[in-house]
Parts: structure tokens; sequence; C-alpha cells
């Protein structure tokens, strides 16, 4: 999340607080589960 912090010239915070949010609405256990069924659903 720090990479990507900086990539995206947020604070961790706010990158965390945004995957954690994603993760809920997709109702994943984890943020690899979230990727995966985002991906499976062509959502990224």
């Amino acid at each position: 999340m720090r990479a990507i912090a900086t990539i995206e010239s947020m604070s961790y915070a706010t990158v965390n607080f945004h995957l954690n949010n994603a993760r809920k609405a997709l109702d994943a256990a984890s943020l690899s589960q979230a990727t995966a069924l985002a991906t499976k659903m062509k959502l990224i």
C-alpha cells in the first residue's frame, strides 16, 4: 500500500481506507481475494 500511495501521491491512510472499502464491498476476506474477485468480475 505504501508503493501505491507513493505512485498516486496519496497518503498511506487514504489508500488503506479505499482498499478496505473495496474489500468490504466485494465481501472478500483479504485484499488478495478482493483483487481476484475484482479481476474475475472484470472490474480491473
